[in-house]
């Protein structure tokens, strides 16, 4: 059985959004507020600014760097005008649900025409 689209980018988001383990150590056992919905939402305000999102490239960065993988053996990182659809200069948990979707939708296609498995 296929799992729907929405349980696939749950899965993605929560994947994007603990960034195995890159958290701020700052906030490292820190108890998130209600309305956060990342870990790197450093402010707790509820959604991921420039700053924050910043912050978290820097840190993916440093850790392939660490792994001694090439960058052609990793998914470029998006960039943050496009996840914040709405260009209002911070990423909601809609707007990360959604593009992380699209990326996987995407992916999904061009395996497809590569004759790649899913």
């Amino acid at each position: 059985m296929t799992p729907a689209p929405i349980a696939l980018a749950g899965v993605l988001l929560g994947l994007s959004l603990s960034f195995h383990g890159l958290a701020d150590p700052s906030t490292k056992g820190a108890a998130a507020s209600p309305a956060s919905f990342s870990i790197h939402d450093t402010n707790q305000d509820g959604y991921i600014d420039r700053q924050e999102y910043q912050r978290f490239r820097e840190q993916v960065r440093a850790a392939r760097r660490a792994r001694g993988r090439g960058p052609r053996s990793w998914l470029p990182l998006l960039e943050f005008e496009t996840i914040d659809q709405n260009a209002d200069g911070r990423v909601s948990e809609a707007e990360m649900v959604s593009t992380l979707q699209q990326r996987l939708h995407e992916r999904r296609r061009q395996r497809h025409r590569h004759g790649q498995p899913r």
